[in-house]
């Protein structure tokens, strides 16, 4: 009864919000997105995907990490920062670096799920080298993105 309860009342928020989003909008204020509406189940989903014997992605994507992260090293200062966007589990950001290892002083991973940024952060602990953040954000709306590594 009591999880019916809590169920209900979160709706109830969620659509409040989802008709004050609307609102502003109609208004010309597109400050905030109604993205983050889209990834209610959206960690579940992802993980339940990339986690399945047919999904081939990552061998293809971490060969391509590595053919190119060389070249990264030779353009890029010591010290540099990198901002992901959408880290997913986090395995490409780390394959990306450990190849750039010693080059990159800080991390920054944004995602619009808490879920997915706790996935990654834990993913990424034994990355040791480099200064790590996670925040929860929405950055379909770049110009309203402000950030601090």
């Amino acid at each position: 009864m009591v999880k019916m309860q809590v169920l209900q009342m979160a709706q109830t928020e969620c659509r409040e919000q989802i008709a004050a989003i609307v609102a502003r909008h109609l208004a010309g204020d597109y400050s905030d997105s109604l993205t983050r509406f889209s990834y209610i189940n959206g960690a579940e989903d992802f993980l339940g995907f990339i986690h399945t014997p047919d999904y081939f992605g990552y061998t293809r994507e971490f060969s391509l990490i590595n053919r190119i992260t060389p070249q990264i090293s030779r353009r890029i200062r010591n010290n540099s920062q990198i901002i992901d966007l959408g880290p997913g589990d986090g395995q490409k950001a780390i394959r990306i670096l450990t190849n750039l290892s010693g080059r990159i002083s800080n991390y920054l991973a944004l995602d619009i799920s808490r879920q997915m940024l706790n996935v990654a952060q834990i993913s990424q602990n034994r990355i040791q080298s480099v200064a790590k953040k996670y925040r929860l954000c929405d950055f379909s709306n770049m110009p309203k993105l402000r950030l601090a590594i």
